[in-house]
């Protein structure tokens, strides 16, 4: 699937909070939009947005749902971010190959 995701994205300060707490902070949501075909599974969520697979450079496993904005044309509103289950990391294997 094609996917073009316009950076930065958008967070309110409440996702924002909540993703501090998780230890997971914009460069890492960046490297998971953009990230690298061969290691990043995207799937269609709920109501037009898209989840994102993947893993940031410290080798965590990462879920990324996000949505095109409303308001502003053309860009992304982070709606959460946390790590895989492991049902999660079962599917992005699947999908990308075994992790390296």
């Amino acid at each position: 699937m094609a996917v073009r995701v316009v950076l930065p994205l958008i967070m309110s300060l409440t996702v924002r909070a909540k993703l501090e707490r998780r230890a997971i902070y914009e460069d890492h949501l960046e490297e998971l939009a953009l990230g690298d075909p061969h290691r990043t599974h995207f799937r269609h969520a709920r109501e037009g947005g898209l989840q994102v697979y993947g893993r940031d450079r410290g080798g965590r496993f990462l879920l990324l749902i996000h949505y095109e904005s409303h308001d502003y044309l053309g860009e992304h509103v982070v709606a959460t971010c946390r790590e895989m289950t492991e049902a999660e990391r079962r599917l992005h294997q699947r999908h990308v190959g075994s992790p390296s």
